[in-house]
């Protein structure tokens, strides 16, 4: 016996209201199947109408066996013997389906079978299915039915009986065949360059069934082959990326049915957009030249410039994207700048690129705006002839860069002549270390005599007693004839009060002329200075004026 069964058995909801029966294919047999009803003989039609589409639509026959022997045949089937039925589908029309029963019914003959009367019945059962269509319009397939028991003549086979009914019905409410739905718009991006999000916004696709849609993005960068996923499942037309990877990408999108049975149909992806080069690193720091070398490099690497020093910054390009595609490319450096204020300097130099990251790099030094000054120091005065110097010193600024070599010497002074003298010490004696020189500079001094002091026991550091009216000589050396111009005018005495207590003078032995004389074996000047007797009883301050502008004092008092 052959078994026809389904995927699937659907409960069965209620029994259909056709009636079926089984007919017998061969009449000689003396036993009968019947349905519920009228019997139907084998090659009835059962019309089920107009049916939903993909729905089940049940129905039941309920068998039974009838006792006809009044025919003159002897029974087919066995006293006791039980009944089998079973069911096959000979045709199967597109999108149809039958649901036979989990457990098929059988049926248990009585054991005085054979002995019944005509039109005995035997006990019933329910033979239940459904059909189901998923395809519109006029269906017919053609179900075989099948019986079999002992037969009534020992030994011989099993006994089995079929039937054919043809059953018509007309599927409504199915849509057509599925289509894909159409690719969306191609994908309009934000920016073309960003180093952070990026929106994409596309045109809706359309599902001629009108199915709901997802979207599904897609990117691949320039080394890529193969489209990667970023989301599935968007049922908006847009989407931001808050941290896009980075390189040169393109982006797509593919459309997809929701809520449809499996598998679900896609459209072909959209057209690439247009390339974004996502970029989040910073370019190169820019590099940078100045408009000559440093005058000076401190020890501790500091560059000095001489007044002032020109900085340009330039670009040292993007660095390349994870895919070895480019970088947005370097869009603005600082400009150039001119230092000019003395002291240190630190400048700083910025690159930004197209997608706003930025670099930096420092230029630092000092510059050194003013030349060191110099003193020169002179003595007051110098002994004529005399091998006499003075000292210059020489400082840079505070904060400068420091004098370069010896800060400090001596100027060798002219002395050939008394009398007040200038010197210059010519500028340049010293420089700082970016090349400033020193100015000059000038010192004052007196060329003097060398004059020791009083002879013939007058003394400038105590009262000197002489008689008044009496000359008294005063004698001083100045190292060698100088000539008798070395005194400017006559000594003078000025009165200042009585008379003082102190220590007498020589005034005895020979006094030379009148005036000024020089002695050349003593190696000494003498003024025979003529006092007056008017000054006795009185003191003062007699003073010697030298051509080289010296005044030499002492202090006399005067008795009578």
């Amino acid at each position: 016996m052959t078994r026809s069964r389904h995927l699937s058995r659907p409960a069965l909801a209620s029994a259909a209201t056709a009636a079926l029966a089984l007919g017998l294919a061969v009449p000689a047999h003396a036993d009968t199947l019947h349905a519920d009803g009228d019997v139907l003989t084998e090659g009835t039609d059962v019309a089920l109408g107009i049916i939903a589409c993909d729905q089940a639509i049940p129905f039941s026959t309920l068998l039974s066996a009838v006792r006809q022997g009044a025919r003159g045949t002897a029974p087919v089937y066995a006293d006791g013997s039980t009944v089998s039925f079973d069911a096959s589908v000979l045709s199967w029309p597109a999108g149809m389906t039958v649901d036979f029963p989990t457990a098929w019914p059988e049926l248990t003959l009585p054991s005085d079978w054979t002995a019944r009367p005509d039109g005995t019945r035997s006990d019933s059962a329910e033979f239940q299915m459904a059909l189901r269509s998923t395809v519109n319009g006029p269906g017919e397939t053609t179900i075989r039915w099948w019986a079999g028991g002992t037969s009534a003549t020992p030994g011989e086979a099993p006994v089995v009986l079929n039937a054919e009914t043809r059953v018509t019905w007309e599927t409504a409410g199915c849509r057509d065949a599925d289509t894909a739905p159409t690719a969306p718009g191609t994908p309009s991006v934000s920016a073309r360059v960003t180093g952070g999000s990026l929106t994409l916004s596309w045109a809706a696709s359309t599902d001629a069934e009108g199915d709901p849609l997802t979207y599904t993005v897609e990117t691949r960068d320039r080394d890529d082959l193969e489209w990667k996923t970023v989301i599935t499942g968007l049922t908006s037309t847009a989407l931001t990326l808050a941290a896009p990877e980075e390189g040169t990408r393109s982006y797509r999108v593919t459309a997809v049915e929701a809520g449809t049975t499996a598998p679900a149909l896609s459209s072909a992806p959209s057209a690439p957009s247009a390339a974004v080069v996502v970029d989040r690193g910073a370019p190169n720091a820019p590099s940078y030249t100045t408009s000559r070398g440093p005058e000076y490099t401190a020890p501790d690497g500091t560059g000095w410039w001489r007044d002032s020093v020109g900085v340009a910054f330039a670009s040292a390009g993007d660095p390349a994207l994870p895919d070895g595609s480019a970088g947005s490319g370097v869009t603005s450096v600082t400009g150039s700048a001119t230092v000019a204020a003395a002291g240190p300097f630190r400048i700083t130099g910025v690159a930004r690129d197209a997608a706003l990251n930025k670099n930096h790099a420092v230029v630092s030094g000092a510059v050194d705006g003013a030349a060191p000054t110099v003193a020169l120091d002179c003595p007051a005065e110098a002994v004529v002839g005399s091998a006499t110097s003075g000292t210059w010193t020489a400082s840079d600024e505070a904060g400068g860069s420091g004098v370069a070599g010896a800060s400090a010497g001596s100027l060798s002074l002219v002395t050939d002549a008394v009398g007040a003298r200038t010197e210059t010490l010519a500028a340049g004696a010293a420089s700082d270390r970016v090349g400033h020189a020193t100015s000059s500079a000038s010192c004052s001094y007196r060329v003097v005599y060398p004059f020791a002091g009083f002879f013939r026991s007058v003394d400038t550091d105590r009262v000197n007693v002489a008689r008044a009216g009496r000359d008294v000589a005063l004698s001083f050396s100045l190292g060698g004839d100088r000539g008798l111009g070395v005194l400017d005018g006559a000594p003078t005495f000025a009165v200042s009060g009585g008379a003082l207590a102190g220590e007498a003078i020589d005034q005895s032995g020979k006094l030379p002329g009148a005036g000024l004389t020089y002695d050349a074996a003593s190696g000494q000047y003498t003024y025979l200075w003529k006092t007056d007797r008017a000054w006795a009883g009185k003191s003062g301050t007699v003073s010697v004026r030298l051509a080289d502008g010296t005044v030499h004092s002492a202090v006399f008092s005067f008795t009578k």
